[in-house]
């Protein structure tokens, strides 16, 4: 249903891995003529994805995007029409099909013992003279708070996937 008389919604699939990631996939909802005003959509994911601003042209798919996260966040819509003006849209990204059975879900796979080895805060940039070493097990699970205090919980392969640019062996 559309709100406001918004002839765009934003619509969105999730699927929760068996390690813990979701498939996520959000889309623009709109009868058929609408959707074949559109020139191409883009968004605007977390900062934590290494290129967080993705343009898809794809029609047919109704500028479906397909991503991998870990926690929910906001995602930034900008829909441009072939008439030259845009259409900007907040969407709150849901990873849950159903709010309780899936909290209960991921709970019970939470529970497993978890210890806390090591903790470091890194706040800003840091010069590479004075940059710490962290040292990742490929079992160990990673807690980032950015700044904007969006919690994102990922393992090791996940890391290297945000941060390629990141110097890592195994």
């Amino acid at each position: 249903m559309l709100k406001n008389g918004q002839q765009y919604e934003i619509y969105q699939d999730a699927k929760l891995n068996s390690g813990g990631s979701w498939n996520w996939s959000v889309w623009v909802e709109g009868a058929a003529d609408i959707l074949d005003k559109i020139n191409y959509v883009i968004y605007t994911l977390h900062p934590s994805y290494s290129v967080n601003e993705r343009k898809v042209t794809d029609r047919q798919t109704k500028f479906r995007l397909d991503e991998e996260a870990w926690a929910p966040f906001t995602i930034y819509v900008r829909v441009l029409l072939k008439n030259d003006s845009t259409i900007d849209l907040e969407y709150e990204l849901k990873l849950t099909k159903d709010k309780e059975e899936a909290s209960v879900e991921f709970v019970k796979e939470a529970k497993a013992s978890f210890e806390v080895r090591a903790a470091t805060s890194l706040l800003g940039t840091t010069p590479i003279d004075q940059a710490r070493k962290l040292v990742i097990k490929e079992n160990d699970i990673i807690e980032l708070v950015f700044e904007d205090s969006t919690t994102w919980i990922c393992n090791a392969s996940t890391l290297e996937k945000i941060f390629p640019q990141t110097n890592h062996t195994r």
